[in-house]
C-alpha cells in the first residue's frame, strides 16, 4: 500500500453488508452519481405517501448512520455553527478557540455574536489544531473549542477531548465535508456536537445540507428550538462579506431532505471509491520529489474529500499559485483547503495578527494544494490529474496534458 494513505483495510469495508456492489473494473462507476441518486429518489417517492416526512426520516437515518442519538438537518455549515453557538449561549465578549488554519466563515459566525475567535496554530503534518496550544489559549472568557477536519481527516483525539473536558468546555467538531457513517463518533462527553455533510461531496459543489449530530439531549433540544429563520440583532457585529449575512433559512426543506436521504444509501461505496482514488494519487506522486504526500494517520479513518498535497518549496521551480492556475486552465478542480484566519486583512486589523503570529498555518498554507476526489472519477481521470500535475511541476509551465 502506498505511503501516505491513512490506513484502513478496504477489504474489510467491502465485506460490510451495507456496502453496495460497485461494478468498477475499468475504474468507472457503474452509474453516474446523478443517475443513481435520481433513481433512488424515484424509488423512495414510489414507496411513500404524498405527505411523507422526509426531513424526519433523514434525521433518524443519519443519526443511526453516525451512531449518535440526535441528528438535526439544516441548510449550511454557517447555519449549523450559528445554531450550535446559540444553543451553548455564546455571548458578547466570549472567546471561542479555533484552528488558525480554518475557513473564514467560522470566525465570521463567531463575530456575529460579538464574540472573539481565538486561533491556535496547527500541526505541521495533519493541519489539525495543535492540542497542546489549546491549553495555553484557554482563559476565563473561553466558551467553546472548535476543531476542523481537513479534507475529511478525523480530527477527534483523546487529547483534544481531554483539554475541552478539563474546563467543561463544549467541543464542536466541524467535519462538514464528510457524510455520516465515515468518521467515528465521539462518546467521551455529552457536550460534543459534530457537523457533518448530509450527503457525499460531488462535482457540483452542492452539499445537500449539513447535519448537527450530538449525544446531548439538552443540546439537541436547544438547537431544534432555535431552528427558525435567523436574523442578526442590531448590536451584533456585521459580517465581513455582505454575502455572509445572517438572514438564513435554517431548516432543510422536505425536497432537499429527500435528496439527502437518497444520498445516504451511497455514502459507504462513495467513500470506498474515494479511498481508492487517494491510493492511486499516492502511487502516482510518490516518486515526485517536488511534492509531499498527505502523511500517514495510523489506523484512523479518513474521509478523503480532497487530496491535500504540500509543495516542496526547496525543490520546485514553480510556485503553488502558478501550479493551481495551470491545472485550473486544464479544467482540473484544484483548490486550497482554506486561508489562515490571520492572513485575512479584516482580522489582521481587528486583532493585530502579524505574518509570524501562527507560523505553521502560514507556512503550510503557502505550499498546500488539494487535488479533486469525487466518487464519479474514473481511473483515467485520476491518471490525467496526476500526469498534469507532474507535467506542470517538472516543466514549470502551464502546458496542457492531452488525454490519450
Amino acid at each position: 500500500m502506498p505511503a501516505g494513505i491513512p490506513i484502513h483495510d478496504l477489504r474489510g469495508t467491502a465485506s460490510r453488508p451495507d456496502a453496495p456492489h460497485r461494478a468498477a473494473t475499468d475504474g468507472r462507476p457503474a452509474q453516474s452519481s446523478v443517475d443513481r441518486l435520481t433513481q433512488r429518489v424515484r424509488e423512495l417517492l414510489d414507496s411513500a405517501s404524498p405527505n411523507h416526512g422526509w426531513l424526519k426520516e433523514l434525521e433518524l437515518k443519519a443519526a443511526r448512520q453516525a451512531d449518535m442519538p440526535h441528528a438535526i438537518a439544516v441548510t449550511t455549515r454557517n447555519v449549523a455553527l450559528h445554531l450550535t453557538l446559540q444553543a451553548i449561549d455564546l455571548r458578547a465578549g466570549d472567546e471561542v478557540i479555533v484552528p488558525a488554519y480554518s475557513p473564514l466563515a467560522i470566525a465570521d459566525v463567531i463575530r456575529h455574536f460579538d464574540a472573539h475567535p481565538i486561533p491556535v496554530d496547527v500541526h505541521t503534518d495533519s493541519l489539525l489544531i495543535d492540542t497542546d496550544g489549546i491549553a495555553d489559549a484557554i482563559t476565563d472568557q473561553t466558551r467553546a473549542v472548535i476543531a476542523v477536519s481537513i479534507a475529511g481527516r478525523d480530527v477527534t483525539s483523546d487529547e483534544l477531548i481531554a483539554h475541552a473536558a478539563s474546563k467543561n468546555l463544549p467541543l464542536i467538531i466541524d467535519s462538514s465535508t464528510c457524510p455520516p457513517g465515515i468518521l467515528p463518533g465521539t462518546r467521551s462527553t455529552s457536550q460534543v456536537a459534530c457537523l457533518l455533510a448530509a450527503r457525499s461531496p460531488d462535482r457540483s459543489g452542492a452539499t445537500g445540507g449539513v447535519l448537527i449530530t450530538t449525544f446531548s439531549d439538552e443540546l439537541a433540544v436547544a438547537i431544534r428550538r432555535r431552528r427558525i429563520e435567523i436574523t442578526p440583532e442590531p448590536h451584533v457585529a456585521r459580517p465581513v462579506l455582505p454575502s455572509a449575512g445572517l438572514r438564513y433559512v435554517t431548516k432543510l426543506s422536505e425536497v432537499d431532505a429527500l435528496w439527502a436521504l437518497a444520498g445516504l444509501d451511497f455514502v459507504n461505496c462513495d467513500w470506498r471509491r474515494r479511498c481508492e482514488i487517494a491510493m492511486s494519487y499516492s502511487a502516482n506522486v510518490s516518486s515526485m520529489a517536488e511534492v509531499d504526500e498527505p502523511p500517514e494517520s495510523g489506523r484512523e479513518i479518513h474521509g478523503w474529500t480532497g487530496y491535500p498535497l504540500r509543495l516542496n518549496l526547496l525543490r520546485s521551480a514553480i510556485s503553488r499559485n502558478d501550479i493551481a492556475t495551470a491545472l485550473q486552465n486544464m479544467h482540473i478542480d484544484v483548490s486550497v483547503q482554506c486561508v489562515p484566519i490571520s492572513l485575512h486583512p479584516h482580522y489582521q486589523e481587528l486583532y493585530a495578527f502579524g505574518p509570524d503570529t501562527f507560523p505553521v498555518a502560514r507556512n503550510e498554507f503557502q505550499r498546500e494544494i488539494s487535488l479533486p476526489i469525487y466518487a464519479d472519477m474514473t481511473d483515467d481521470d485520476v491518471e490525467f490529474v496526476s500526469m498534469a500535475l507532474q507535467n506542470v511541476i517538472q516543466s514549470g509551465t502551464a502546458t496542457v496534458v492531452g488525454r490519450t
